[in-house]
């Protein structure tokens, strides 16, 4: 490791400004309050995974130059904001080779029209000069000039000055996200766990619809489910974790329902293959499996797919010719099927491919036809899926409250596809807190925040689209992260990561203008270790905050819950936190003590904190009630948490199905990975038991009476 203070001829003050100029942070507090410095190696190794000129330390002079050089020689930044409609300004930088008798430039709105402008003298306003070192003394100026007021939407501004061309995205947006939610309330639950009598053994689109019109006639507003977005399920790249899609730009054909294909009804192939007794007794295993076997079951539904994929092509024209229309109106469609078509042929991930194909240059005779026609055929077809369960879901009064994962796999299509967008030698993730004293690596690699920019947004954009195209309600996961994402670059350990920063304010104007484009309002998982600044980012744009209540608790308070937030979701816990038995329980404390997250001298202190609070909290709601104090089954603090959410004024209240039946088994422990059954547990009853059970319609009778729907 190098020691900075020591080293001679260079003070630390020019490897930290080198730093900063790239938006890294070279320090922040940590959970205990501490200020965490980044040490010279982490520094290094995040400047060169953001492409910095450093390998070594006597670089870094050099490197300061030629960076403060480049972002004086940047005429104009790629990407402005103009919030609410008002009259834009924009900083241009200039060189004293550039004459400033006038300036031109054209502006093309988002609808197509031109509107052509030049600025005199007296309407340039000088903001500052530097004279740039290692430039020969060429001074530079900052200048501003103000654009006329743009209706929303994107649009391209285009300067030219003697000459020199420069271009920039303007964004111009509602500074407050879509809103319009009044008291609901719903339910969570993850498709995969959700199953019916008529289950492969994890549920479907078909099966989620199922729940859906049971949750409107129960009065429920909201269902809320975790990603369902491309996955690798077989072949030689394997991920079944919703939060490491295989794209954010495609679905996850896991989840299709093939008899509700109309090829279904005239392909005997299928239905010969599905009535089958080996693969009836294959649906049966895969049922009566105690955790989802995912291969199994894709390759099962693999197998129906591929023969109505085949029958498309003799089906009737006009069904084939709406196929083809969804392909040509889907122009990466093409591009990701015969990536995945690759990856079938070769079984290695894509940076295990030739030179050729690792650059994208992808040949006829690369893949074989029927793999892309397949993956073609399974995307329209899960489209097709989610849309009429959207379309579904809007009719009968209840938002389908999606998931937009922060991350996405490195060997996925999107990292393939538009690599220079993100950092490949850093990996995404979290620094140590009270929870995870490791910290956590979560192995994506981060967006670049620069060349995401200089994209203008597309990527970012075309995501956020897929998502809100068939949302109700739109979770941002780890919204800290619009700001400032914890990087790990290779080489470096988790706990010595560093944060570097993002243009949260053109993120923002993005999402508000998408969410009043879909009219979906945005809620931001803001659970954690989180910067004041980020929440009053997040109340200035309107977007919802996380109330948790398990989080909430505050032994020797006068208030022992604290109280929830106006513009929020509440529930009792999230996918990624024990259930409320278990939470009461302190079944959580056990598992990170197997997982070394807790070391011996802390469990004692760990237990009597969590028995401090589930005391307070049944003191505080049940006060001395029989039933109360029956960790167990705890019948009447379980009611009595959800009415007390219920009735504060969180616009959704959330419950979790699982707790509803005291399931002490969590979804997902963060910091763990294969050696656990993440992302992989059934829920515990089947649909068709749901309605018998009279906790479920108590609570459910209660919500109505509190927040009934209007």
């Amino acid at each position: 490791m190098i020691d900075l203070p020591n080293h001679p001829g260079l003070p630390i003050h020019r490897l930290r400004k080198l730093a900063r100029s790239y938006r890294i942070q070279t320090s922040y507090r940590d959970v205990f309050g501490r200020t965490k410095q980044a040490t010279a190696d982490a520094l290094l190794a995040t400047l060169r995974a953001l492409g910095a000129p450093v390998e070594k330390l006597d670089d870094v002079p050099s490197a300061l130059r030629e960076k403060n050089l480049l972002d004086w020689q940047k005429m104009l930044e790629p990407v402005s904001v103009a919030w609410d409609g008002e009259t834009p300004k924009i900083s241009v930088r200039l060189s004293s080779r550039h004459p400033r008798s006038k300036l031109g430039c054209q502006i093309l709105l988002e609808n197509g029209d031109e509107n052509r402008l030049f600025f005199s003298p007296d309407q340039i306003t000088t903001e500052g000069t530097e004279r740039t070192e290692g430039t020969e003394g060429t001074e530079y100026f900052l200048v501003q000039i103000s654009l006329p007021k743009l209706p929303f939407g994107y649009h391209r501004l285009h300067l030219e000055v003697n000459g020199e061309v420069a271009e920039s995205l303007l964004i111009s947006a509602p500074s407050k996200m879509f809103n319009d939610l009044q008291k609901l309330w719903g339910v969570f639950l993850p498709m995969y766990a959700f199953h019916t009598n008529r289950s492969w053994g994890a549920g479907d689109f078909s099966d989620f619809e199922t729940l859906m019109h049971w949750i409107a006639q129960q009065g429920g507003g909201v269902l809320s489910t975790l990603p369902f977005l491309a996955s690798f399920l077989d072949g030689g790249i394997y991920d079944h974790s919703p939060y490491s899609p295989a794209s954010r730009l495609f679905r996850n054909e896991f989840y299709i329902d093939p008899e509700r294909a109309p090829e279904f009804a005239n392909c005997s192939a299928a239905q010969s293959l599905l009535a089958s007794g080996a693969f009836q007794k294959e649906i049966q295993r895969l049922r009566e499996e105690p955790l989802i076997d995912y291969r199994s079951q894709m390759a099962a539904k693999r197998r129906v797919l591929e023969e109505l994929a085949r029958r498309l092509e003799d089906n009737k024209p006009d069904r084939y010719q709406e196929f083809h229309s969804h392909v040509k109106s889907h122009p990466w469609l093409q591009d990701y099927a015969e990536f995945r078509a690759v990856i079938e042929r070769q079984q290695t991930p894509w940076p295990q491919w030739s030179e050729r194909l690792r650059n994208g240059v992808i040949g006829e005779n690369d893949y074989d036809q029927q793999s892309k026609h397949y993956h073609l055929y399974v995307q329209w077809l899960a489209e097709t899926q989610v849309r009429n369960l959207a379309d579904g879901a809007r009719k009968s009064g209840v938002r389908l409250y999606l998931d937009f994962p922060l991350g996405v796999n490195r060997d996925g299509y999107d990292v393939w596809r538009h690599r220079d967008l993100f950092a490949l030698d850093a990996s995404g993730g979290a620094p140590v807190d009270l929870l995870f004293t490791k910290g956590q690596n979560w192995g994506f690699p981060p967006l670049h925040p620069e060349k995401i920019r200089e994209q203008g947004y597309t990527y970012l954009i075309a995501c956020l689209r897929h998502q809100m195209a068939h949302a109700g309600m739109l979770r941002v996961d780890h919204i800290m992260g619009l700001h400032r994402l914890y990087w790990i670059p290779k080489g470096i350990s988790t706990e010595e990561g560093v944060y570097v920063r993002y243009r949260a304010e053109e993120t923002y104007a993005i999402l508000g203008l998408e969410s009043h484009r879909f009219g979906v309002p945005v809620v931001g998982e803001d659970l954690g270790v989180v910067p004041d600044y980020v929440r009053t980012s997040m109340d200035q744009h309107g977007a919802l905050k996380m109330n948790i209540l398990q989080c909430m608790i505050q032994p020797g308070a006068s208030e022992a819950l604290a109280p929830v937030t106006e513009n929020s979701v509440a529930s009792l816990n999230t996918h990624d936190m024990p259930p409320f038995t278990a939470f009461l329980r302190g079944s959580d404390i056990q598992d990170r003590i197997q997982h070394g997250l807790l070391q011996p001298h802390q469990v004692n202190n760990e237990y009597d904190q969590r028995w401090r609070m589930r005391e307070a909290l049944a003191a505080y709601l049940c006060g001395d009630s029989p039933g109360a104090r029956n960790w167990d089954e705890p019948d009447d603090l379980l009611r009595r948490s959800i009415e007390w959410l219920a009735q504060s004024s969180a616009q959704v209240v959330l419950i979790n199905f699982e707790d509803l039946w005291f399931e002490t088994e969590p979804q997902n422990i963060p910091a763990t990975s294969w050696e656990r059954p993440n992302w992989r547990r059934k829920a515990r009853y089947c649909w068709e038991d749901f309605p018998k059970n009279s906790r479920i319609r108590d609570i459910f009778q209660m919500m109505r009476n509190i927040r009934p729907r209007r």
